[in-house]
């Protein structure tokens, strides 16, 4: 106890207190932080085997900063607590019961599920989250400003009582607690449902980075129904009165028999005026506006003698569900010992043949004799058996969604209230005849009655959508006289069947997928093509695009001819104006495809170049190729008289590409003449004199088209 006092008395006389490494509550110790304490634990150890606890009023505030490992078994509250967790992990491996405000700040967290927020302790209480937590955090509960409301719907708030920048809500009602169904749009910490009917509420919390995830306990908000249960007696001796009390005052009494028991109105003293048995009842209105009934039999004796049987009208069935008079509950505070006959009508002439299991609605008699062989009155009980409710669902603007945002309405038939489902799951919210459709799937329908008996429609309809197609199309060719095939890249997935419309300014038309189109003339054209969903007559796309029909490039002649050596490769070219080349024959070609292939033949070819363009159109050239025997040809005669016949002397080439020099010499060695070009002569004359008739000798240097040097030497005669 001494040790208890000093360690309080230093608390209270500080502001703060801050412990590093182990830090250890044991035994029977109690640590009370009240006041504006602050109790910071540095990296270390803290086990709790007593009893941490912390004032809500007092704002006492701990503050973990790390790494901290907390353990012991010891029960451990506090005011407030923030785990600055950015210096290491901190490690919860015990209870922290937190009772207003949580802070968790960045880093990493491992709370084992042992961090509980004490919402039920204090309902102010909350958790801010700046960086997201290894584990869950548990103990965070659904806050709401009623649970019960008026008839016959009404919108409580709730909320979660959690924030952070990193923190995600989803919000989800149930029918049972069990099957969850998430609510479009709600994804904040707050919430307000439109309640019709007993729904369960809770809120998915998860994170946009890291693991933490939790699940807020659920909450039922109901109807605020009024208590009309009757207490009192349920017997009478005729001629005696008693008092019947229901459990909200304020409400109203009838009786269903007034010749068998009458009631006040407002005070349900009931008289028992004939022998039998009456129902009354009594209905209350509470201030929610909300209404509940409730019958009560009371039996009416000729005396004290007779035996008392007193019925209770069983609760309702539905078809082909059955009904058991025999129970114990339908004759409970009747005389004990009693033999029961059961009869179908008033008079007790008809024996009721199936009294444990009567299928029919009706109003039953039942007689009870005691061991003298006494025995009571008729005593009326009545059995409903409600029938099943029977309908369909229709669908006026039929089960296709046409296009992006479109809605289907559907309706039920024959129930009071309905349950929606799609592919199996319920619909949330909607329990009236009409659906509104937005997504594809099947739907099916929960007829249930007045009486709460359900049965499925005796149909579904299968919802699909049709997407508004994109018209789009190629063509291979435009060229005169040539078949147009025009290739559909129309976008029609999701669009179901669709119908095709092609035409054009030149009167062609098709509704083939991939039409073929012919045109006599060259010249610019349009063609269009319109998509239309056969589902969705409104849903529609056309594209023109422009058509620029060409007419051929004429033909030629291709000159000069292409001089080859015999047997020797040589580059050959066509116009250089296609897209795709073909050279026929293939004689002697590298490569009978291209513009320009390579040739190597023994004697002379003509070829035939068929030039295709982008429009499909074709030209058909000709090019003749010579071939020689020799690269270099000098004649060994020439005439240099002026006669305007053979007066130079010109070196012919084959296959060459560079002439080096070509040279000419007298007897004596001396050059009379060089040039390297092959269009320059030798007009005979040296330092521009006539040079004497002679046999003069000629050398020529050249570098033909495959890069070999060759030289060649030979004589010419000069003549006059």
């Amino acid at each position: 106890m001494k040790k208890l006092i000093c360690l309080l008395l230093s608390i209270c006389c500080f502001t703060g207190m801050y412990a590093q490494n182990t830090f250890s509550v044991s035994g029977g110790t109690r640590l009370v932080t009240t006041g504006g304490v602050q109790v910071v634990l540095g990296q270390g150890n803290l086990t709790n085997n007593g009893t941490i606890s912390g004032s809500a009023g007092g704002g006492a505030t701990w503050i973990f900063k790390g790494p901290i490992i907390f353990n012991g078994s010891g029960s451990t509250t506090v005011t407030n607590l923030v785990i600055d967790h950015s210096y290491g992990i901190t490690q919860l491996n015990s209870v922290i019961s937190v009772m207003n405000t949580a802070t968790l700040a960045a880093g990493n967290l491992i709370s084992n599920d042992n961090l509980f927020i004490r919402s039920d302790l204090n309902s102010s209480a909350n958790l801010v989250v700046v960086a997201i937590p290894t584990g869950t955090i548990q103990g965070l509960t659904v806050k709401t400003t009623v649970s019960a409301g008026p008839c016959p719907s009404y919108t409580p708030s709730v909320s979660v009582n959690i924030s952070g920048p990193q923190i995600t809500f989803q919000w989800q009602t149930s029918g049972d607690n069990t099957t969850w169904s998430n609510v479009t749009g709600a994804t904040n910490n707050s919430f307000t449902p439109t309640v019709t009917g007993p729904v369960f509420v809770r809120c998915l919390l998860g994170a946009t980075t890291g693991n933490y995830v939790d699940t807020a306990n659920p909450i039922k908000l109901v109807f605020n129904d009024p208590d009309a249960t009757i207490s009192g007696s349920n017997s009478l001796v005729l001629g005696n009165t008693a008092n019947l009390t229901g459990a909200l005052a304020g409400g109203t009494w009838s009786s269903n028999n007034a010749n068998i028991i009458s009631v006040d109105p407002t005070t349900g003293l009931i008289t028992a005026t004939g022998l039998g048995i009456a129902t009354v009842t009594y209905a209350v209105t509470n201030s929610s506006g909300c209404t509940a009934r409730n019958s009560y039999n009371v039996s009416v004796i000729s005396s004290v003698g007779a035996p008392v049987v007193t019925t209770t009208n069983p609760a309702a069935v539905c078809a082909p569900g059955t009904v058991n008079l025999t129970a114990a509950a339908v004759t409970a505070g009747s005389d004990p010992g009693l033999t029961y006959t059961y009869f179908t009508n008033a008079a007790g002439t008809t024996v009721l043949s199936n009294p444990s299991a009567v299928s029919t609605s009706g109003t039953y008699y039942i007689q009870g004799t005691n061991s003298t062989n006494v025995s009571s009155g008729l005593v009326p009980v009545v059995v409903t058996v409600n029938a099943l409710p029977s309908g369909t669902i229709t669908s006026a603007q039929g089960a296709v969604l046409c296009g992006t945002g479109a809605s289907l309405s559907f309706i039920a038939s024959g129930g009071s209230t309905y349950n929606w489902f799609r592919n199996g799951v319920a619909v949330s919210g909607v329990t009236g005849n009409q659906l509104t459709v937005t997504t594809t799937g099947i739907y099916t329908a929960t007829l249930i009655s007045a009486a709460g008996c359900q049965a499925s429609a005796s149909n579904n309809i299968t919802v699909t959508s049709s997407q508004n197609p994109k018209a789009s199309f190629s063509f291979d060719s435009y060229c005169i006289n040539k078949p147009v095939t025009f290739t559909n890249l129309s976008t029609v997935t999701g669009s179901g069947t669709v119908n095709y419309q092609w035409s054009d300014n030149a009167g062609n038309t098709s509704s083939l997928a991939a039409p073929v189109f012919t045109y006599t003339a060259a010249g610019n054209f349009a063609v269009k093509l319109k998509v239309t969903s056969q589902a969705c007559p409104g849903n529609t796309d056309s594209i023109s695009i422009p058509l620029p029909i060409e007419a051929p490039l004429s033909a030629i002649r291709m000159k000069p001819p292409v001089d080859v050596v015999i047997n020797e490769a040589a580059s050959l070219a066509a116009r250089n104006f296609g897209k795709t080349y073909l050279w026929t024959p293939s004689t002697g070609l590298s490569d009978a495809t291209v513009a320009n292939p390579k040739t190597t033949l023994t004697a002379d070819q003509e070829y035939k170049i068929a030039i295709t363009v982008a429009s499909g159109c074709v030209t058909v050239d000709s090019l003749l190729v010579r071939i020689f025997e020799n690269k270099i040809y000098v004649p060994n005669v020439f005439t240099p008289n002026g006669d305007g016949i053979n007066d130079k002397l010109f070196i012919n080439l084959v296959a060459v590409q560079r002439l080096n020099y070509f040279r000419i010499y007298n007897r004596n060695g001396k050059v009379m003449f060089e040039t390297n070009d092959a269009t320059v002569g030798w007009d005979g004359k040296f330092n521009n004199q006539l040079q004497a008739m002679d046999t003069y000798v000629w050398v020529a240097q050249i570098f033909d088209n495959i890069g070999n040097l060759t030289v060649r030497r030979g004589t010419v005669t000069l003549l006059r």
